[in-house]
């Protein structure tokens, strides 16, 4: 039985289906030895449902000191934050790789993952990534040789081969 596409080699469930009576004349075919005809895979992509922890800090007044407490913040960097690392990758991803706007940005959150987010919450994800990519991305101009970031980008003029200062404000060359 060759088929049009490989088969899945391992699917999550295989489900064989028998005829009970002829199409055709309506008798009973249950005792009949049978043989499989057509296979194919049904392929179904399961709802995205975000898991959402709700987080109660408590707070009291301190017996000793009489200072107000508030428990689980001392010591735990990212304890404030509100979206895990699974969403604000997905977030940066396409705002910067897509050029989603924010507005968007929400409604694809909410629609692709059940996840209501406003417009300031993924400005303020976007914020909290900024310190790993500003890491990463002086890591790279070091390995490349390029001096540190003030305004200009590197590159090469139109014809591929001329040296090229751009200034990111304004997109106008400014010839070497």
């Amino acid at each position: 039985m060759p088929a049009h596409r490989p088969l899945h080699p391992n699917p999550t469930r295989k489900r064989d289906i028998l005829a009970s009576r002829c199409q055709h004349c309506r008798t009973d075919v249950s005792g009949v030895a049978k043989e499989p005809v057509h296979i194919y895979d049904r392929i179904e992509i399961p709802q995205i449902k975000p898991d959402v922890t709700q987080v109660r800090l408590h707070a009291g007044i301190c017996p000793c000191c009489a200072k107000r407490f508030i428990a689980g913040t001392a010591g735990r960097v990212g304890a404030q934050l509100a979206v895990r690392p699974q969403p604000a990758g997905l977030g940066i991803y396409l705002r910067f790789t897509q050029a989603i706007s924010f507005e968007r940005l929400a409604r694809l959150m909410s629609d692709l993952l059940g996840l209501e987010i406003s417009e300031g919450a993924l400005v303020n994800m976007l914020k909290d990534s900024r310190s790993a990519f500003a890491h990463q991305t002086s890591q790279i101009r070091a390995r490349r040789g390029f001096a540190p970031y003030r305004g200009h980008v590197a590159g090469y003029g139109r014809q591929g081969h001329r040296p090229a200062v751009r200034t990111a404000h304004c997109g106008k060359d400014a010839r070497a």
